[in-house]
């Protein structure tokens, strides 16, 4: 049997590398929570172990943009 060590994911041989943004998930659900509430509910609900503490998503470059908040 081969175990993957803490810490360590597996990763799919095809897997395609993308340029994004890597965020912290928590601060991010709050975030989405001003303008979506229902979606925020949804990872909320859906997810919880997604928006841990020091969890991150990562999303897309071309699906963001830098803001000052």
């Amino acid at each position: 049997m081969n175990a993957i060590p803490s810490g360590m994911h597996e990763v799919d041989a095809d897997a395609v590398r993308n340029a994004g943004y890597a965020v912290e998930a928590a601060p991010a659900i709050g975030i989405l929570a001003k303008s979506s509430p229902e979606a925020a509910a949804w990872w909320r609900e859906n997810t919880p172990h997604l928006i841990a503490p020091k969890r991150y998503l990562v999303f897309h470059e071309e699906v963001c943009r830098i803001a000052d908040i």
